[in-house]
């Protein structure tokens, strides 16, 4: 199973889409669905973007970022399990980008 990572990126503070990540995105969060897929997890986070104020109100310098990396397995104490965290040592992520204007 796979879990969508939603990146708002700001191209004024990151030119390079690439180097775009947690630390350095605008807004982040996550697809609340395991998805079994790599085209499904990025039509289902675009998708799920486009249904937020966030999504529907990115600013021209802005753009989406999605990541698509292999969900955690839950862990025995649930208190410590973080929703943004993703398999050490997995396999690469699935990235898929789209630029603010185009993505209305």
């Amino acid at each position: 199973m796979l879990t969508a990572l939603v990146l708002i990126c700001s191209l004024a503070i990151t030119p390079d889409l690439a180097n775009c990540d947690r630390n350095s995105a605008v807004d982040v969060f996550l697809v609340p669905d395991p998805i079994s897929n790599p085209a499904s997890c990025l039509f289902l986070g675009q998708a799920y973007v486009a249904q937020t104020a966030m999504g529907r109100a990115l600013r021209k310098d802005e753009t989406v970022k999605i990541v698509c990396a292999p969900s955690r397995p839950p862990q025995s104490k649930p208190a410590q399990a973080s929703p943004d965290q993703f398999t050490p040592g997995a396999r690469e992520p699935v990235l898929g980008a789209l630029r603010g204007p185009s993505f209305e």
